[in-house]
């Protein structure tokens, strides 16, 4: 009960060693249930790490992150190890919110989303997870070079978010980080991206996107050749973006022959 400025003037007059860990984790679990001033906490944090104390495991983490605002994530963040700052980084990744922070984080330490060899990039992994847009563009803001990278299976973030029907706003973006998605393959499926999206609501922006990349795919089956694009479309998909993909000069051929 305590004010601010009282245990602020305690922290910064009185030195904490390792006799003082039982008390330093008690204080940290102590301001969080009683929801204290940032600025407390955060001295707090800082004190911890100046000690090389180690309190911070991944149950404080959590807590931090769900009971705070911005200044005491990043502060976490920063003062702590890598191991911590991935934890952060993955609580907030894994919870249906947490955009904003989400955001910050990656500006501030982009390294977060870098993945080593070897593992799945954090955009496959986030795009694979569902996470909101917002987290998955602010990721791909920070290390476009990911959309280049596939994943352990070999698939590219690109082709999943069509198959995990994400905006095109977002598959746009994915796109232009790396445009020669639009002449690949999917791993899973063995379609083009421009097969893909016949099979959805792809806007007239992406399917002439796609097109212009890669026009030859217009024409090009999957496992036989009556599997074209334009024998894929759906009601779903918009008016315009149906007559791209089928091309006027191929409207005779709407019909799979045999029907």
């Amino acid at each position: 009960n305590y004010s601010s400025k009282v245990i602020l003037t305690f922290l910064t007059n009185n030195t904490l060693d390792d006799s003082h860990r039982i008390k330093l984790s008690s204080l940290l679990r102590t301001a969080i249930i009683h929801n204290c001033p940032d600025e407390v906490f955060v001295a707090l944090l800082i004190e911890v790490a100046n000690k090389n104390l180690p309190e911070v495991d991944d149950h404080l983490l959590k807590l931090i992150i769900d009971n705070h605002r911005e200044q005491v994530v990043l502060v976490a963040a920063e003062k702590f190890s890598v191991l911590s700052l991935e934890a952060i980084f993955q609580i907030m990744l894994k919870a249906n919110y947490f955009d904003d922070l989400v955001e910050s984080l990656v500006s501030k330490f982009p390294a977060v989303v870098q993945s080593e060899k070897g593992k799945n990039t954090v955009l496959f992994t986030a795009i694979s997870t569902g996470v909101s847009e917002r987290k998955v563009l602010s990721i791909l803001a920070a290390y476009k070079d990911a959309a280049r990278q596939a994943s352990a299976g070999g698939e590219l973030a690109f082709h999943l978010a069509i198959k995990r029907r994400y905006s095109d706003i977002l598959i746009q973006e994915v796109l232009s980080a790396y445009p020669c998605a639009a002449i690949m393959r999917d791993k899973e499926t063995r379609m083009l991206p421009l097969h893909l999206v016949a099979k959805s609501t792809a806007s007239p922006e992406l399917v002439e996107s796609l097109i212009t990349e890669y026009p030859e795919a217009l024409d090009i089956p999957v496992f036989t050749k009556h599997c074209l694009p334009r024998y894929l479309v759906t009601p779903a998909l918009p008016d315009d973006s149906i007559k791209m993909i089928c091309q006027p000069s191929m409207l005779q051929d709407l019909k799979r022959p045999g029907l």
